[in-house]
């Protein structure tokens, strides 16, 4: 069952997600995603996977075209990385006229919608906020992918056979990860636990490869992922006659299920 908590946030919070932002580096002639998505945003609770090219992952590999996990090379230990896609009402808008030109994700008008005559007023804030990212005076350069979506723990992962040392239907997250590229903003300003993991649109879980070997083999999976969705535009619109309104947060739980033609043992 849905539960709401309330937890405290400071009006500045989506400006001060970028308020620190120098930590991204220098900016890039690139198309980069500049999009902070708030948690009303979330259309579905399951997850999309993501394919890639399989050569040069497995010997013969002529019958596998795609695979839903890339190797992971630069994360230590080397790992399979599952990037899972959130299934958002958004939509995209580049930022300049430009072609290739840096782009973001936001709320669609159905989201407003549901905010009835209030909806303008609500996108006005939210437009406000998001323009602080935009103007941020310490932000380098570099893609952000935020939502005011969170993970903490119960991660689940099972498969219907031996998979990376874990036996038929053990919960192989005892050896997982869920990686953010952008955990390392801790949003110290708002108050929520330490060990809340800010996502952005994907989330990339992540099974150490170790000493292990591919084989050829069906495998079924099934993931949950307990989330803390925060209702971010409700907040900013209550902001606006209560400035010391709160944030509320309710949980969701993620699932993914799909298959694939590799194993590893």
């Amino acid at each position: 069952m849905k539960r709401l908590c309330s937890i405290s946030i400071i009006s500045t919070l989506v400006f001060c997600i970028l308020s620190s932002c120098g930590k991204l580096g220098a900016g890039t002639t690139e198309a980069i995603e500049l999009s902070y998505i708030p948690g009303e945003c979330l259309r579905s609770n399951i997850l999309k996977t993501c394919l890639f090219d399989a050569p040069g992952i497995i010997g013969k590999i002529e019958s596998f075209d795609k695979v839903p996990f890339f190797i992971y090379t630069s994360h230590k230990p080397k790992s399979l990385s599952f990037p899972l896609e959130m299934e958002l009402d958004v939509e995209r808008e580049s930022l300049s006229h430009q072609k290739g030109s840096d782009y973001r994700y936001y709320p669609s008008s159905g989201v407003y919608k549901a905010f009835g005559k209030e909806s303008k007023n609500v996108e006005n804030a939210y437009e406000a906020a998001y323009s602080n990212i935009k103007n941020c005076p310490d932000w380098l350069g570099g893609s952000i992918s935020l939502s005011s979506i969170f993970y903490c723990e119960g991660l689940v992962i099972t498969a219907n056979k031996d998979f990376a040392g874990i036996p038929a239907g053990e919960n192989i997250a005892s050896i997982a990860e869920i990686d953010s590229p952008f955990a390392y903003y801790r949003l110290p300003f708002v108050d929520f636990p330490n060990e809340y993991l800010p996502l952005g649109r994907y989330i990339s879980v992540l099974i150490p490869l170790g000493d292990y070997q591919f084989s050829y083999e069906n495998v079924r999976f099934h993931f949950e992922i307990p989330v803390k969705v925060g209702l971010f535009l409700h907040y900013l619109k209550d902001k606006i006659s209560d400035p010391n309104a709160e944030m509320q947060f309710k949980d969701e739980v993620l699932t993914c299920d799909f298959s694939m033609s590799i194993g590893l043992h």
